[in-house]
Parts: C-alpha cells; structure tokens; sequence
C-alpha cells in the first residue's frame, strides 16, 4: 500500500503509514467489499454456476492504475480522499462487470480484472479493450463531476493462465504460467497518462474493430526479446469485417445454393408480401460472408438496415434496433445530444413526413437521444408500459413508411445474443408488418438455448411457406482445397499444409482462415512478391487462439458433470466408447450427460457406433483445457481401461494404447504397445503409422534405456527404413539404415542393410552406386560360404545388371552363383526370387515363352507355400508378358486375377500395381475412361501408402488419357506432378518418361524446340541407364521432330535406331508407333510406295495386338500415302481413323485425321465436306490450346475460301 502524502511504500495491513505516520486510505475499502456491493446478481450467479477448478485457461489481464490522488491527500481530509477513491473504484469496477470481466485484486491505486475466467466469452480480448476505453471516459466524466485531475494508464495482454478454485467470496486464485500477468503489469507501467498500450496478442485480436498504433520494441524485465506494445487510438470508424485476412481474398466458395436462394428473396420483396430468412450456423462456417455477398449484389434495389447483437450487449435493451438505427442514420456514439438528433430527423423526416411530430420524440427515447424541450411534455406524464407501446408503434411506423418507398431488409446479426427486449420487439414487429415490403434476415448459430430458438415457432405459425430457414453445413474436401488455393494462389498446394488444413477445419471457412493467419504468424507461409509459399515444415499446431475462445465460451457454459464427461472423452480421442468412458469417469447417469452434449452439439452419437466430437478442434481445446497432471492421470486410467475391456483382442488398440500410456508417462508399457503397433502396420501396409509408430518407439526405448541395447536399436532403425523404402523415401531411408548398420555387429545382418542400401540406389537408377553397395555387401561375407544373405545379395545385383543395364548374361551368371549357395527345397522363397529374375531376363529378351516358363515354375512354388501376396505378383507378370506378344483378352484375365488375390488379402500395393496394369492395357485397346478410373484407382491408393515412384506413375499415366482425349493443359499439369515428384525422389525412369510427355504436349502445341528439348532429355536419362525401351521410344518422337523441321535424313536416322531396338525387345506396339512415322517420312519425300508399305504393317501390328490407339494413326498415315494415287482408298483410310478415334473417343487423333481429311477433300474440290472436316478439327484444336495446329487449319481454311 502506497502513502497518498508521501509516497512511502507501506506493508499490507498497516492503517498509518511508516514514514510520515498519515492514516493510509482506501485500505478498509479495497477488498472483497468493494467488488461484492458492485457485482450485478446476473454475474454472481454465472460465477458461481462455472463452478472453476484447477484448468488452463486463455484470458486477457487488464492492469488499471490510477494516479493523481497523491497531489489530492495534500488538499484534502484523508477520510475525502478515501471517499472519492472509493467512489471512483465503484464506477471503473462497474465498467469492468458491464463486459462481464472480474476483479482478480487491487495493487495499491491499481485493479487487476480479467477477462475470461472464471467467465470465458469468444470475444474477451475485444471486452477487455472496451473496458479500458469506457474506463478512460468514465475518469474523465468523474474528473469533471469532482472538478479533479485524476488520470489512468492500463495495459492489456492475452495469454495462458492456470486457474485455481472460486471460493464463496467469489474470489480467485491464480496462479500464473508463463508470463501473461507480469506483461499486462509491464505494459501498464510503460504507458503514458491517459494511454492504454496492449500487446501483439491483444492487438492481432481486435485490431479490426479498433484504431491501433504501433509502438516501438521495448526492453521488458522478463523478456528475452524485445515486446512490440501497440497505442490504442479509439473504435475505428468504419470496423473491418470480423473474419478474414486483410491479405487474402477469395470469391465465395461452396455457398452459391445459399447465395441464390437469399437474394431470390430479396429481388422478389418488391412484388410479395414480408418474408423472413433464418440462416444458421455454428460459428465461421460464413452467415455473414453470404450475407455480404447478397447485400453487394442487391444495393440500391433494396434498403439495408443492419446490426449487430452483441455478447457483451445483454444488459442494453434493444441493443441490436439501437444498432440497426444508429448506422442507417449515421449517429456515432460521441456525438452530442442535438447533433445526434439533427442526423435522426433529417433520415426519418423522409419518410414520415407530416407524421414526424408524432412519433420523433418516441424515436429520440429508444435511441437514448435527449428529446427537444418543447416535446418533453408530451411524454413526461407516461408510466414505463405506456412509453413501451408507444415507442414500438415509432418503430413500426418508420419501418413500414420506408417499405412504401423501397423494399427493406432488417438484417439481424448474431442474433443468438439478443437481448429479451429486442425480442419481444421483433414478435411485435414480425405481426405487425408482415403484408409489407419487408424481408427479415436472422443469422444465428444453432445453440438451441439462445433468443432465435425462442420466436421459432412464432415466425413458422405468422409466415408459414413465407419463412424460409437455411441451415450451412461444412464445406467438402474439395471446396475447402479451392478455397485455401484462392486465398493463397498457390499452384500445387502441398500436401502436408493442405491435409492439416482439412484435418483441422473440417470445413469450416473461420478455422481455415485463422489456421492459416497461425501459419504466416508461425513463419511457415510468407508472401513473396504476389504469391504465398510454405517455406518451412509445419512442426506443431496449436489452435489459434480466435477459435479457443469461441470453442471455450461454449465449454464453460457447461455444468459440472457434463463438462467432466467431455474432459474425459477429450482424453480419450475424437471418438469414445462408452464402456471406456463409464470406466474412466466413474459418473453413474453418463447417458444423462451425453444426452446434453449431444442436444448443444459439442458430440454427435447419431449414425456412429460410439460418440464423438462433432468438430475435432471442440476435442483440442476441451483437452488443452486440462492441467497437466489431470491429463496424465486420465491418460493412464483411459489406458488400463482398455487393457481390462478389450483384453480379448486387444492386438486392435495396440497404438492407441502405445499413445495413453506414452501421455501417462508409463514409458515401458508405451514402448511395448510402440513397438507392437508398428510391426502390426507394415505387415497391413499402413506405412505412415508403421513410420510414425517405430519413431516413437525409438524415442521412448531412448528415454527409458540410457544404455541402449545395440542390436535392438539397429533392428528398429532397419523396420523404419524398410517401410520408408517402400514409401520411395530414398533418402531418409538410406538415413535408417546407416543408423542400422551403425549398431549391427552382426556380419550377415550387416550385409544385409548394405544390400538394402543398394537396393535404394537401385531404385534411383544410380546403378554404379548400387554396384559398389552389392560388392562391399559380398565382401562382408564372403567367409561365409552358405550364407543365404550373399545368395539374396547376388540376386539383388543380378536385377540390376538385367534392369538397369541391360547385361543379361553377367544377370545369369549372378543367378547361377546364387542358386549354388542356397537349396531350393530348404530357401525356397530366394530360389523363387532368382526365377523371376531369368523371368524377366527373357520378357526384356522377347524369348516369351522362356519368361512364361519361368514365371509359372515361381507361381507353382509360391502356390505350394500359400504365399498369396507373390502369387498376386505372378499373375501381374504374365499378364505383362501376354500383353507384349499382343494377347490382350489372355493379358487382361492374368492382370485381373492378380488384382483379384491382392483385394482378397487387402493388399494395398499389390492392387495398385496391378490397377495401374490393367489401365495400361485399356488404354492401349482405346478405353480411355475404364483406363482413367483404374489409373485413379492406383493414384489413390499410392497417396494413402505414400508411395512417390507409385504416384509419379500414376500422375504420368493419368496425364497420358488427358493427352489422348486433347485435354492438354490437364495432361500437363499432371505430367509436370509426376516430373516433380519423380525429380524429388531421384527415380530416373519416370523422370525420362514424364520428360517424353511433356515433350509430347509441347508437339501438339506446336512448340517444336521445347519438344525436342524434353525427347532429348528423355533419351539422354535412357541411355545413361540403359534403358532400352525408353530409348527406342525417345528416338521415335526425337524422329517425329526432325520429320516437322523438314530434316529427313535425321528423322530417318532416329525411326530406325528406334525400329532396331524395339524389335531386338519384340515391343509391338512401339513397332507400329515406328512404322506409322517412317510411313508419314515417306509421304513428305514422296516415296508413296515405300510410305503405303509403311502404314500398312503399322496398322497390322496396331490391330493384331488390339491396340486402337495406335491403329488410328496407322490409318491416317495410309490415307496420306495413298492421297497422291488412289483418292478413294485414301478417303476410306481416312474415314476409317475418324470413325475409330470417336469409338475409342480419342479427341487429338480424330482431330488430326479431321484435318487429313479436309486437306484431300479440297485438293478434290469437295469443298463444303471439306469445310465441315476443318471445322471439327478447328473445336478440338482450340479447345487444346494447339496454336502451331490452329494456324495450319487457318491456312487450309484460306485455301477452302479461295477455292469457294
């Protein structure tokens, strides 16, 4: 306690002050007196009724320090000077209570409210700033009632506090975490007299509803780095919108349904009687960006009267007419009486005209504006009842005058916190006017205790088919991804955010826009020049504390039971059985309390065989909510539950018991439960749990054993590795399995992790790596004659001699080494793996029947020991041996019975791979839609395994259907994903043939260097690895580009090193891709002769293997070839490739045999059939985006004209 006379500090509970011996006031008043006359009976009830406990909360300190009655106790008696303290801590303790914040404890001449417990509302940053507003005028009001000079300086800070208990004095105890109450303290004493300063935590907050200065950084006893205070001016004049990012914008997303039925009614109120619009929704799902999107549409047909109920508006009646009125007639709160006035009657005089000496003066008394002396008689003899109607019937007035000029929507906003008082006024006005030109707009959320719930009824009985009610629902995956890539223009969003984000927001439009404005506050997504891009990984997710408060406001609403239950269910996860739940809690009428959570939708049980939280973020913040040592012991009881309930089989809650026991600090148990879960994981291929379920298992077998057992780390590292391996993570398995190696000491299990790291250089196609890997791997044991290891290693290597280069006989020679070290009856699963590798051999070698030989002698073994998962993989492979030799009915029933063993087993890899097979051989017989659909099927199953050689795949083959169909712009992009991706994991192989593809889209875009830019990188990637058939494919299209330039000599040179390799292979359907050019090369030099020969054995392979796609160019080229000689045949070629290319709807080709067409129907003078060719091939042309083709067909256009 401070000495008024003179200054001395003084200790708690002295009455005289130490130094000077003056009697220290305001001592026997600042305490639980002053706050309890003050607290309104509403609050104490709502204080008593949160009934707080110990828990983590956010709220916002407000630090008030009065100064100048130091100057006073020099002037006046000290029992005045603690008269008017006491006076004046009555008025600012007011001020508080009216936002319901509380007084935590008087410093001296300084207050501590809080804002946010033990009453928590979603707005109490924006309370508290109020408050310190209203605070600053009401100290000036008593400055000049007293005729004094007192003055105050606050600061205001938002952060987490530990809460304690509420005793019956209504006092609290708090203590704090972190430093949340020592920076309000600091804040205050920075500011200047009369100056409020809030921190960056407030500022961010409120910032769009009040004027703000930014100070500069200071040093803060306490803080390691500077704290930035921000200078509060006053309420803005024009508040921006609440939700949103100043920074981000997006059109409407999601809500056109809502949108247009909304302004239907609008447009319609001119030619209807009143209507009524109720639009409901939980908090952020966007009631008011539709709102606004109508409102910008219908201005100036309609008149808009809006406002807004507030939270902290309750105990002003009719706060939301007082709003609406207000703002439409431009009346800002600082104005004085007579402006005030002159702004109402110039609006109202409009429309009441004649009338306004009838109803102004009503009109001046419900807004609070001081009436006019010479019409005080008229009502000052009214008891309160009678003023009411009269003030009603004001308002009906106005309202239906201004109907008569222009229809009128009266849009209520957040109307679940109207006041009693505005309700019954709507009741009234509802019936009133309901044959006017009047729409009424209530937006409210669904919390069916609040004041829309109440009229209901009433607005369904008066309006009947004219009430309208429009309740939103979260928007789906694919809205929420528009609306993240709108407001960012990000091209190619990356996964990890943008599943967050779903994850997270669960289509919630507010969440998604705070979750993001948490990323750019993070430093994870910065703006650069026009664009936003993630520059970092997002490591945690804390929610952002606009929708805590939002989500908390609600929690605390709860009564006690209830709330434990949902306490507990937050422990538990998103979903709770109800058996766990009754054991964990112990609360007998658990229904009872479900039944409330469910009716004010903090859960959901309909439709699902447990309950859960109907958003997860209700689920974070309700366990956030929770002390530490609370959670930890929930965690730890949730766990034995499930051990006693599920013990039967208890292999299915292995992770999640991994999880609670981790979170109850039972370390061993978690590591076990760890452990059992991962290898339970990658058996079901579910690799991101296997990858995420070892990583915890070796953190905590770290934490528990300093000592770590060697081997048994290693063992850990190499499953990790496996999975990752699998996953196409080359480099982070590569990591593992140099950890593996690390802590191995045995010599076969160390030879093994080096035949794996082969194994991944492999898969990167850097064989001479690999090469070294596999060697140093047989080094390792080579005393070990019998090894099985050296036996997988040697068949390893052979692999990549026959795959990655093309040397089948050294391949063989491994082969052989290998089966000499192993005996097939005893190691008959390695015996099986050499097998197909000779399998291989021969399909690479075209010897076809060797390859069908050895594939069924593996199949015969693994159907011996039942293992299906490589019996699924033996029918992949003869199905691609019968699709190369152009059986593709035989090809087809292979692929499918091997898709058939994978779904059975739920093979997940095994069903793509066989997906991705089976669409293959559909696109080549011309079926591009069942080709997309199992294409689709593979990607999918790839993104949810994680598998990134799988996806560059499947992105490269489902841009292939998009090329065929003359979609270019949609191939590309996907073309582009496969090179990005295929790039990022170093997998040659689809780097080379998603170069060739887009190389191909750049061709029929007419962008002839960038075509041969991107063959040319495909041939360069094919023969560094050998890559035989790639070549022979790049040759063909490097060829296809020298044949456009007019360079035959070189188109030559390329189509024939292409037809040598393809043929050496047996590739068929490469062949006729081949024979087609040389027939078209032929053509250009005019050897029809030859050019016809050419087509001719392009379209019988094309047909003998029944691969549509490449018969229809086969055909054109004959056309083509026979155009110069036998115009009929040619013209029937011709009609032949467009009658194909429409039955196999292969767009670019009908196109381009469209143009053919066109081009010998005009050299023949059938000039209209001509024109009605160039036109069908001009809509696809342009519709592809193929300008070099678009100008050709001008050219022959020119000439059709011409010749017209």
């Amino acid at each position: 306690m401070k000495c008024l006379r003179c200054g001395f500090d003084c200790l708690e509970g002295m009455k005289f002050c130490g130094q000077c011996g003056a009697a220290l006031v305001g001592a026997a008043e600042q305490s639980t007196d002053i706050i309890q006359s003050t607290l309104p009976e509403a609050m104490r009830s709502k204080i008593l009724a949160a009934k707080i406990g110990g828990e983590r909360k956010k709220v916002t300190v407000v630090f008030v320090d009065v100064s100048g009655f130091t100057s006073l106790a020099e002037k006046l008696d000290p029992e005045e000077v603690r008269e008017l303290i006491n006076s004046l801590f009555r008025e600012l303790i007011k001020v508080v209570y009216k936002y319901e914040g509380t007084i935590d404890k008087f410093i001296g001449d300084c207050i501590m409210a809080l804002f946010g417990a033990p009453l928590v509302h979603e707005d109490d940053p924006v309370r508290a700033v109020h408050t310190a507003l209203e605070i600053m005028r009401a100290v000036e009001r008593f400055n000049e009632k007293q005729q004094i000079n007192l003055s105050v300086h606050i600061g205001i800070n938002s952060g987490t506090v530990v809460v304690g208990g509420v005793g019956s004095n209504l006092r609290m105890d708090y203590t704090v975490m972190g430093d949340t109450v020592n920076l309000a303290s600091r804040l205050m004493e920075l500011a200047k007299n009369d100056e409020i300063l809030v921190s960056e935590s407030v500022q961010r907050i409120t910032e769009y509803l009040f004027e703000m200065e930014r100070l500069r950084p200071v040093s803060v006893k306490g803080k390691t780095e500077k704290v930035v205070p921000y200078h509060v001016v006053g309420i803005k004049e024009t508040p921006q919108r609440k939700r949103g990012i100043a920074e981000l914008s997006s059109p409407l997303v999601g809500r056109i349904k809502e949108f247009s039925l909304i302004r239907s009614v609008v447009e319609r109120l001119g030619r209807n009687k009143a209507e009524v619009i109720s639009l409901i929704g939980e908090a952020g799902l966007g009631k008011s960006r539709i709102i606004e999107e109508v409102r910008r549409e219908t201005e100036g047909k309609v008149v808009w009267i809006g406002g807004k109920c507030f939270s902290y508006g309750k105990t002003v009646p009719f706060s939301v007419f007082l709003d609406q009125l207000r703002s439409y007639c431009k009346i800002d709160e600082l104005d004085s009486g007579p402006v005030a006035r002159g702004k109402l009657k110039q609006q109202v005089q409009r429309f009441l005209k004649e009338k306004i000496d009838k109803y102004f003066t009503y009109l001046c008394l419900f807004l609070s504006i001081e009436v006019p002396v010479e019409l005080r008689d008229r009502v000052k003899h009214l008891d309160p009842r009678s003023l009411r109607v009269e003030m009603y019937a004001s308002v009906k007035a106005l309202l239906k005058e201004m109907t008569k000029v222009k229809p009128v929507v009266l849009y209520f906003e957040d109307m679940h916190w109207i006041d009693p008082e505005a309700l019954d006024l709507i009741l009234f006005l509802l019936d009133a006017l309901k044959n006017e030109q009047i729409l009424f707009l209530f937006e409210t959320r669904h919390e069916q205790e609040t004041g829309f719930y109440k009229i209901r009824q009433a607005l369904q009985m008066i309006f009947k088919k004219r009430y309208t009610e429009i309740r939103l629902t979260p928007l789906s995956t694919v809205d929420v991804t528009t609306l993240v890539v709108n407001l960012l223009s990000i091209p190619g969003l990356p996964s990890d955010p943008l599943s967050l984000i779903l994850e997270k927001s669960e289509g919630n439009p507010f969440y998604i826009e705070e979750i993001l404005r948490s990323f750019i506050d993070q430093g994870v997504l910065r703006q650069k020049r026009e664009t936003w891009q993630f520059v970092s990984d997002i490591l945690s997710f804390e929610v952002p504390d606009t929708i805590e408060a939002v989500i908390r406001s609600r929690v605390d609403r709860l009564v006690s039971e209830p709330r434990e239950v949902l306490e507990h269910a937050a422990v538990i996860g998103r979903s709770f059985p109800y058996s766990i739940l009754f054991c964990n809690t112990g609360v007998k009428k658990i229904e009872k309390s479900i039944e409330m959570l469910d009716r004010t939708e903090f859960i959901t049980k309909i439709d699902t065989p447990e309950p859960e939280f109907r958003h997860i973020l209700i689920r974070d913040v309700a366990y956030n909510g929770l002390l530490i040592k609370k959670r930890r012991e929930i965690h730890k009881k949730t766990a034995e539950c499930i051990e006693k309930i599920f013990k039967k089989k208890i292999e299915d809650y292995y992770e999640v018991l991994a999880y609670h026991y981790h979170n109850g600090e039972i370390y061993d148990k978690s590591y076990e439960y760890y452990q059992k879960a991962a290898d339970q994981a990658k058996e079901l291929y579910h690799n991101d749990v296997a990858i995420k379920c070892y990583t915890r298992a070796i953190e905590v077998y770290t934490k528990i054993h300093s000592d770590a057992d060697r081997e048994h780390m290693a063992e850990l590292y190499e499953k990790r590795g496996d999975v990752r391996e699998l996953k196409s993570e080359y480099d982070l398995a590569f990591n593992d399995y140099e950890y593996a190696l690390e802590y191995y000491g045995d010599a076969e299990q160390r030879a093994n992790i080096k035949r794996k790291i082969g194994k991944i250089f492999f898969r990167k196609a850097e064989y001479a790596t690999a090469t070294s890997c596999y060697e140093d791997a047989m080094k390792i044991v080579k005393d070990i004659p019998t090894s099985i290891i050296l036996a997988e290693i040697l068949i390893d290597y052979a692999w990549l001699l026959s795959e990655g280069k093309g040397d089948y006989k050294q391949s063989e020679k491994r082969i052989t080494d290998a089966f000499k070290k192993i005996d097939e009856k005893k190691s008959p699963r390695v015996y099986a793996r050499g097998l197909t590798n000779l399998g291989h051999i021969a399909f690479r070698t075209g010897a076809y029947d060797q390859a069908l030989k050895y594939y069924k002698k593996t199949m015969s073994i693994m159907t011996g020991l039942n293992d299906k998962t490589n019996i699924g993989t033996m029918y992949n492979n003869l199905g691609l041996v019968y699709f190369s030799r152009g059986e593709l009915d035989a090809a087809l029933t292979h692929y499918q019975k091997g898709l058939d063993i994978f779904q059975e087993i739920d093979h997940t890899m095994g069903i793509a791979k066989a997906s991705l097979n089976i669409g293959l051989l559909y696109r080549n017989k011309g079926e591009l839609d069942t080709a997309l659909e199992y294409y689709q099927k593979c990607l999918t199953i790839s993104e949810e395994v994680g598998d990134k050689n799988a996806i560059g795949r499947a992105f490269n083959n489902i841009g292939g259907i998009y090329n065929s169909r003359g979609e270019f712009t949609t191939a590309m992009e996907y073309y582009q994903q496969s090179l990005t991706i295929s790039e990022e994991i170093g997998d040659k192989n689809v780097i080379g043939t998603a170069s060739h593809n887009i190389g191909s889209v750049y061709r029929a875009w007419g962008d002839v260097e960038n075509a041969l830019k991107f063959f040319t990188k495909h041939l360069t990637i094919s023969e560094e690895i050998d890559d035989k058939m790639g070549i022979g494919h790049a040759c063909i299209k490097i060829g296809a580009i020298y044949l456009e330039k007019q360079e035959f000599e070189r188109s030559r040179d390329y189509l024939k090193k292409a037809e040598k390799i393809l043929s050496e292979t047996g590739h068929k359907i490469g062949l006729s891709e081949v024979y087609t050019n040389l027939s078209e090369l032929y053509t250009e030099q005019k050897k029809y002769n030859d050019a016809y020969k050419f087509a001719e054995k392009a379209q019988f392979l094309a047909k003998k293997v029944g691969a549509g796609s490449c018969e229809i160019p086969a055909l054109r080229a004959m056309g083509k070839a026979l155009s110069e000689r036998n115009y009929e045949r040619a013209k029937t070629a011709l009609e032949q490739s467009i009658k194909l290319a429409k039955k196999e709807r292969v767009n670019w080709e009908l196109a381009l045999s469209h143009y053919e067409l066109s081009k010998i129907l005009c050299t023949r003078g059938n000039i209209d059939e001509a024109k009605r060719h160039s036109d069908e091939a001009e809509k696809i042309f342009e519709n592809s985006g193929a300008q070099g083709w678009l100008e050709k067909i001008k050219t022959l256009l020119d000439t059709i004209d011409r010749r017209k």
